[in-house]
């Protein structure tokens, strides 16, 4: 595949994530327009079921190659986005919302397989195609409540997924390729499968549920969440490219350190918490390259390894409720401090990166 066609499709996994949270966040923001405390439980059960099926599509795209998974989750989208009643939480609007949800993870796995399949060991497609996810979240989230944003507005978006995967329908056909091999960690230590998935599941968990915890009561206009969430999704971008250049080990510990002043002393200083969500968010495509590295043949299950810590992150604060901001600063730093270590212990040198 040339370097023009792997960029092509890479941009297309991203625009596909970017429709798929369109459609998701616009079904969630303009159907369930609940208290804050219901809208919470809403998010953390929608997530669960966008998270947690990951782990088995992955297994079940490797193992059935020939079934053209993305395209069928487009339709099971479509009939999920039927059943939604766009004014009205209604329990067939909650069907609705958690079976285009179930496309949602199917669709996320598939992305992840193709932009591995075709990125030769290198980590910007795969942190191409997830950054695509913060855009689409807050775009739906400002489509979603707006008066002139209609249901039927959702199959437009639906239709261009669907071309977008259609173009690029020859790179979804698994068994034409031969996975990449991913060679970020260290093998030299006791047990270094299990001690390489335990570190890059821990790293995973730790920054979805610090994503929840960062402090950031600066952000009360909209502009403000709209430039978070494009910061977010720049980081994990670049996370991934800058990794590719300089290393994984550099940008992972120096970004994951760098962070923590930033975060806590950003709370109520927007330029600061900015910076500090933006190195925050640049390890995504590290810890996926980790699992990767000892997972070779199977990526659509080293991503979904990858959302599983990720739905469980999330899960944290509804468990626990509220924090103590003096606590929740505590934790914030000993859990990033010890990020950074894990990265620095388990990732390898940067040798020979260009």
């Amino acid at each position: 595949m040339s370097q023009t066609k792997i960029l092509a499709n890479s941009y297309a996994c991203f625009f596909v994530h970017f429709c798929i949270e369109v459609i998701c966040f616009s079904i969630l923001t303009h159907t369930f327009k609940v208290d804050n405390a219901t809208r919470f439980f809403i998010y953390m059960f929608f997530d669960m079921v966008a998270f947690y099926p990951q782990f088995l599509v992955g297994i079940v795209h490797e193992k059935f190659p020939k079934l053209n998974i993305p395209v069928m989750s487009v339709v099971i989208m479509a009939a999920g986005i039927l059943l939604v009643q766009y004014d009205i939480a209604s329990p067939r609007s909650m069907a609705g919302m958690l079976i285009v949800a179930l496309a949602n993870a199917f669709l996320h796995d598939c992305c992840a397989i193709q932009t591995t399949l075709i990125g030769k060991g290198k980590l910007f497609p795969c942190a191409l195609f997830v950054s695509g996810g913060s855009f689409g979240v807050v775009i739906g989230q400002i489509l979603g409540p707006s008066n002139f944003w209609r249901k039927e507005y959702l199959f437009i978006v639906l239709a261009v997924m669907l071309v977008l995967l259609l173009l690029t329908n020859d790179s979804w056909l698994v068994e034409e390729y031969e996975y990449p091999k991913f060679d970020l960690v260290k093998r030299d230590m006791p047990r270094s499968y299990m001690v390489i998935i335990v570190a890059a599941y821990f790293v995973t968990f730790v920054r979805s549920f610090i994503g929840y915890a960062i402090p950031i009561s600066w952000r009360k206009e909209l502009w403000q969440s709209i430039l978070l969430f494009f910061i977010m999704g720049i980081g994990k971008a670049l996370g991934g490219w800058l990794s590719d250049k300089i290393g994984a080990r550099k940008v992972g510990v120096y970004s994951t350190l760098l962070c923590i002043p930033l975060l806590i002393w950003g709370q109520n200083l927007m330029v600061v918490s900015i910076l500090g969500i933006f190195l925050f968010s640049m390890t995504m495509a590290i810890t996926f390259g980790m699992f990767l590295s000892v997972i070779p043949d199977n990526p659509g299950l080293a991503f979904g390894l990858t959302t599983l810590a990720l739905g469980n992150g999330i899960m944290v604060p509804f468990i626990t409720g509220p924090i103590d901001p003096m606590l929740n600063a505590v934790i914030i730093v000993v859990l990033s401090v010890a990020c950074s270590v894990v990265l620095g212990k388990t990732l390898k040198e940067d040798k020979n990166v260009n």
